[in-house]
């Protein structure tokens, strides 16, 4: 399994460790959705790209370019599952950049949703005071959000 995103993987490490034992956890703050091409290639090209992917950027600026989801679940390819995380924050590009999610997973049979947006809407206090990234108990509460996304493949 392999995780690929920006602070919140980073500050959410921790608790994906401990919920999937072994996975790659590749999150570095202020990561955008135009460095995930480069990032999924290199996974690839390096042999570290598990058989199940997740993807979480858009924190930090939506996702401007909406051909980069495609081109990124193109190159990850039919065969690996791969989870997208829905963005929460203050920002107004919130809205938009979860549709875009919600869209590819409605086209693509190995693309399923972890619906971080239904989960801190309602859950503040599982966030730091920034109100968008996971506090430490949110981590893991981040953590089995996607757990759930993958349990809608029927494995993990």
């Amino acid at each position: 399994m392999t995780f690929i995103g920006d602070s919140r993987i980073a500050v959410s490490a921790p608790g994906l460790m401990q919920q999937f034992p072994g996975a790659v956890i590749d999150g570095v703050p202020n990561r955008k959705w135009d460095e995930a091409e480069g990032l999924v290639r290199s996974h690839l090209d390096d042999g570290t790209l598990g058989p199940c992917v997740v993807l979480d950027f858009g924190t930090n600026g939506g996702i401007p370019e909406p051909g980069v989801l495609d081109r990124v679940l193109d190159m990850i390819g039919p065969d690996r599952d791969v989870v997208l995380v829905t963005i929460y924050g203050q920002s107004t590009f919130i809205e938009a950049a979860n549709q875009l999610l919600w869209d590819q997973a409605k086209k693509r049979p190995n693309v399923r949703i972890a619906d971080w947006y239904a989960i801190a809407s309602t859950r503040p206090d599982l966030l730091q005071s920034d109100l968008t990234h996971p506090n430490i108990p949110g981590g893991t509460v981040f953590a089995e959000t996607i757990e759930r996304a993958f349990q809608g493949f029927g494995k993990r």
